[in-house]
C-alpha cells in the first residue's frame, strides 16, 4: 500500500540569495558564527569565504606561519583555485619581535611574498610592535623586499631581547648567520651606528624609503618610545648624508606619521623635502631633533600640498626657547652697519600664510601668538585706532589695572577694524581676478562684448567662492591650536586669540587651548565659547589620526577556521 509522503518546499536557501544580500547579512556575523555556518553545506561554505577572509588581522609571527600554510594548502589541493577565491582585500600582520620567535627581515619578506602570490590584489599592513631599531627585522629592511605592503607601522625604541639581539642592542652573530653573506654587510654597518642608542642615521631611513624594500608602500607610521635616546626632547645636529636613491620611495608616500623619533633631525628632514611630492597627511609629534629653522623651511614647502597636518612640539624643546628669545630681542635695523637684520624663525605667520587650504590642522607648541591670524598691515591698522597689544601677563593671562580690574580686550574695535579691512581687501582681490581673466581672454574695456564678458567672469569668480565654502562645510575643516608655555612675545593676550579666531574664514572650526591657564576657546560661525574645561576638551596628548575610521570588526586569524570543521 502506497503512502503519500507530503513534500515540503523549503523555499530559497541562504546560499541561493543574491551576493549583495548575503554579504550584508554576513557583515553582522562574528567569525565564530561564520565558521559554524560554513559547516551547513558546500554552497554555504563557498559563500562565507569572502566575508570571512576579506579583512584579516594576524596577531603574531606564529599565526602568520599557520596562515601562509593555509593559503598554500588551499591552492595545492583545489584545482579550481579556491585558494585565491578567499578574496583577501586587506591583511594586517602584527609581529612582536620580543615575543616568541624573532623573525628576520628575509624570512618575513618571503612569507609576505607567498601571500602576495596567492592574493595578487591584497593590500598588506605590516605592524612591528615593541621593535628595536638595531635588531631584526628592522635592521635588515634594506636587504629584503616586502611587496604588497602598502602601510608600515613601527613601534620602536624598545631594547631588543632574546634571539637576534645582544647586550649592546645590535643583532647577534646567530641572527646575522641566518642572512645570506651578500646581506650581512648592511647589518654590520647598522650595528656600528646604533650600539643601543637611537640617533640620526642613514640606514634607518633608507631601509624604509629606498623604493626597493617596500615598492608598494603608501603610508608609514613611526612611533618611537620617548624614553630611549631622549626621543622627546634631545636636539641632535649630527648631519646625515644620503646617497642617490636612498629616499626615492618617498615619492609614493601619501601618509607619514613620526612620533618621538630621535632618528629624525634637520638634515634628514631637508633631504626628505626633495622627494615627498605626493604627501597629503603629515604628523610630526614630539620630535626633539628638529630645530625651528628646519620647521620654518618645512612649512612653506609642505603646507600648500597637504590636507592634514599635525605638529606637536614638547614644552621643554630647547629650540622654542631660543626662537622666542630671538623674537623678543629682534631689531629691524642693525646698529652696527645700518642694514636690515634677517627675521628670526617664527612659525606663527607661516601657518597663517600657508595653511589656508588645510582640511585639518593640529598644532601644539610652547609659544604661539596673534601672528597666527594677523599680518603686519592688519596689526598696524589696529595700532592706529589705539587697540593695545600689551594687555597680557604671564602665559597671556589678563593684566590687572590700578583699580584691580582686568584689562579687557577691545572686542568691538577689533571686530570692526579687521572685518572692514578684510572686506575691502577681498573686493580688491575679486576685481583684480576679474581683470586678469578678461586680459587672458583678450577683452578690453570698450569692446562690444565687454559687458557680457565681465558678467560671465564675475559669475565664475563668485562660483569659486561658493564651491570653496561648500567644500569647507562638507569636509568640516578644523583647526586645533594649543600652547603649553605662553605667548611668543611678552604682553600679548590669550583672550585676543579667541576674538581673532572668530573672525577667520566662515565655516572653519577653531579650538584653542592654553595649557598653563587651563582655558579653552571654541570658535565657529563668528561665535566664541569659553565655557569648557581644558582637561575635558584635551584629555592628554594621545597621537591619533582623526580622519581614519575604525573598522566594524577586528578579526584575528591564526589559521584557517575551516580546518576546525
Amino acid at each position: 500500500m502506497a503512502h503519500n509522503i507530503p513534500y515540503f518546499n523549503s523555499g530559497p536557501s541562504l546560499a541561493s540569495l543574491p551576493t549583495e544580500i548575503s554579504e550584508q547579512i554576513y557583515a553582522y556575523l562574528t567569525p565564530t558564527i561564520l565558521t559554524r555556518l560554513a559547516r551547513v553545506s558546500k554552497a554555504v561554505y563557498a559563500s562565507v569565504q569572502s566575508p570571512l577572509y576579506r579583512h584579516t588581522t594576524i596577531s603574531s609571527y606564529e599565526k602568520l606561519q599557520l596562515f601562509v600554510g593555509t593559503l598554500h594548502s588551499a591552492a595545492t589541493f583545489d584545482t579550481w583555485g579556491e585558494g585565491i577565491s578567499k578574496n583577501i582585500v586587506s591583511l594586517c600582520i602584527s609581529v612582536d619581535p620580543n615575543a616568541g620567535t624573532r623573525p628576520t627581515a628575509v624570512i618575513l619578506s618571503r612569507m609576505i611574498s607567498v601571500i602576495g602570490r596567492y592574493c595578487p590584489t591584497v593590500k598588506i599592513t605590516l605592524d612591528i610592535k615593541n621593535g628595536s631599531c638595531d635588531a631584526q627585522p628592522i635592521c635588515s629592511f634594506e636587504g629584503a623586499t616586502f611587496s604588497r605592503v602598502s602601510r608600515l607601522i613601527l613601534h620602536v625604541g624598545i631594547v631588543a631581547v632574546g634571539a637576534g639581539s645582544t647586550s649592546s642592542g645590535g643583532p647577534s652573530a646567530s641572527s646575522r648567520s641566518q642572512v645570506i653573506p651578500a646581506r650581512r654587510f648592511p647589518m654590520n654597518d647598522y650595528r656600528a651606528v646604533g650600539r643601543g642608542v637611537c640617533r640620526p642615521n642613514k640606514k634607518f631611513w633608507s631601509g624604509i624609503f629606498n623604493g626597493q624594500s617596500f615598492p608598494d608602500l603608501r603610508e608609514v607610521e613611526i612611533r618611537h618610545d620617548a624614553g630611549i635616546g631622549g626621543a622627546g626632547s634631545t636636539w641632535n645636529p649630527t648631519p646625515v648624508v644620503f646617497d642617490n636613491g636612498d629616499l626615492k620611495g618617498l615619492d609614493k608616500i601619501t601618509n607619514l606619521i613620526v612620533e618621538s623619533a630621535p632618528e629624525l633631525n634637520d638634515s634628514v628632514l631637508m633631504s626628505a623635502l626633495n622627494f615627498a611630492h605626493k604627501l597629503k597627511v603629515l604628523e610630526l609629534c614630539n620630535v626633539g631633533g628638529l630645530s625651528y629653522e628646519a620647521l620654518s623651511q618645512l612649512l612653506p614647502h609642505a603646507l600648500p600640498n597637504l590636507t592634514h597636518f599635525t605638529l606637536k612640539i614638547t614644552a621643554n624643546h630647547g629650540a622654542s626657547t631660543i626662537a622666542r628669545r630671538q623674537l623678543e630681542n629682534y631689531q629691524l635695523s642693525s646698529p652696527s652697519n645700518g642694514g636690515i637684520n634677517p627675521l628670526p624663525p617664527h612659525l606663527c605667520p607661516l601657518f597663517r600664510q600657508f595653511a589656508r587650504n588645510l582640511q585639518y590642522l593640529n598644532l601644539k607648541a610652547p609659544y604661539l601668538c596673534r601672528d597666527l591670524f594677523l599680518d603686519d598691515v592688519e596689526k598696524s591698522k589696529l595700532e592706529e585706532v589705539g587697540v593695545r597689544a600689551d594687555i597680557g601677563g604671564a602665559a597671556g593671562a589678563p593684566l590687572l589695572s590700578s583699580s584691580g580690574e582686568e584689562v579687557r580686550v577691545d572686542t568691538i574695535a577689533i571686530n570692526e577694524i579687521i572685518k572692514t579691512f578684510r572686506r575691502k581687501r577681498e573686493e580688491r582681490r575679486f576685481r583684480a581676478a576679474v581683470n586678469e581673466a578678461l586680459k587672458e581672454k583678450g577683452i578690453k574695456k570698450g569692446d562690444r562684448k565687454y559687458e557680457v564678458a565681465i558678467t560671465g567672469v564675475e559669475y565664475e569668480e563668485e562660483q569659486k567662492r561658493v564651491k570653496r565654502a561648500r567644500k569647507i562645510n562638507e569636509q568640516k575643516w578644523t583647526r586645533k591650536i594649543r600652547v603649553s608655555q605662553g605667548m611668543c612675545r611678552g604682553g600679548e593676550s590669550w583672550a585676543e586669540m579667541g576674538v581673532l579666531a572668530s573672525l577667520e574664514e566662515e565655516g572653519v572650526n577653531w579650538l584653542l587651548g592654553n595649557e598653563v591657564l587651563g582655558l579653552v576657546a571654541r570658535c565657529a560661525h563668528g561665535h566664541v565659547d569659553t565655557d569648557q574645561n581644558y582637561e575635558d576638551v584635551f584629555p592628554g596628548d594621545l597621537v591619533t589620526t582623526d580622519h581614519e575610521e575604525t573598522p566594524r570588526y577586528n578579526r584575528n586569524y591564526g589559521h584557517d577556521f575551516n580546518d576546525d570543521l
